[in-house]
């Protein structure tokens, strides 16, 4: 695949992400982000590492200043200094990926996508960290069976207690983000 289809894909990810939500943060757009490649299989080709949060992709931050740079989406500061708040952007009309056809360019079905964004959109940003941190953790070298991702959880992610990891493990499963043994 070439640059310019990558940056297209990302781009209506991103687009979908936002519009779909209409306000929403740079660390929740990281973790939906995360979820429809690793879980859903949406080909953006981010590279992710453990980070503060969870998951994280410096690509996907590049990404966001590009959709902000071309107008699709606004960036601000939230006043009370924490974090941003991500907001559709100036264009709205002729953007050069409305008739971006996902589905056909990544087999992965629309509605799979919007409903991803909808239920995780609905979460908390703390609740996102810990599903995210369980998947990264559950599918990298370090995680293996369940009870070995949720110890290895539970000391990366102190702040959150043994029932927290347990519950949110189930709700993955539930909702078929998660597959191990």
């Amino acid at each position: 695949m070439d640059r310019l289809q990558m940056d297209v894909r990302r781009l209506a990810s991103i687009q979908a992400i936002v519009e779909r939500q209409s306000d929403v943060g740079k660390t929740k757009i990281q973790k939906i982000s995360y979820f429809l490649q690793e879980a859903v299989g949406v080909p953006l080709e981010y590279r992710f590492r453990m980070h503060y949060f969870g998951p994280y992709s410096d690509d996907l931050d590049n990404a966001l200043s590009l959709s902000r740079a071309l107008g699709y989406v606004k960036i601000a500061p939230d006043p009370n200094g924490f974090g941003y708040h991500v907001t559709p952007g100036e264009v709205t009309e002729d953007r050069w990926f409305q008739d971006y056809d996902m589905t056909k360019d990544t087999g992965v079905d629309v509605k799979t996508i919007a409903q991803v964004i909808d239920i995780l959109g609905k979460l908390k940003v703390h609740d996102l960290e810990l599903y995210a941190s369980i998947h990264f953790i559950g599918n990298s070298k370090s995680g293996g069976s369940k009870e070995e991702t949720l110890a290895t959880v539970g000391k990366v992610k102190p702040g959150f207690k043994a029932g927290q990891i347990e519950q949110a493990y189930q709700k993955l499963q539930d909702a078929n983000l998660i597959h191990l043994s």
